[in-house]
């Protein structure tokens, strides 16, 4: 399981009479577990539990700009992550 941050090209719109040059792509940047990877998408969940996954984002691959793996397997460094906790109250 990979927990990865994606940045992406998203769509941009105004409700005014701004011109066409003054409006541009954003790059968004997106963080979860990767659940697919296929031809033209993307997916990624926010929250996960127990190979269930919720608030799954879908990213058309020919928007992303990077992909970067923030940590390829979890189980291996769970301690790792977890909030460090004080002795004494």
């Amino acid at each position: 399981m990979k927990l990865v941050l994606i940045k992406f090209r998203d769509i941009t719109q105004t409700s005014d009479w701004t011109t066409h040059d003054e409006v541009e792509c954003i790059v968004v940047e997106a963080v979860g577990w990767l659940v697919e990877d296929s031809a033209y998408t993307v997916k990624i969940a926010t929250s996960r539990s127990e190979g269930e996954y919720s608030a799954v984002c879908a990213i058309p691959r020919g928007c992303i700009v990077e992909t970067t793996v923030l940590q390829s397997d979890l189980k291996a460094q769970q301690n790792d992550l977890r909030p460090e906790r004080n002795a004494s109250p």
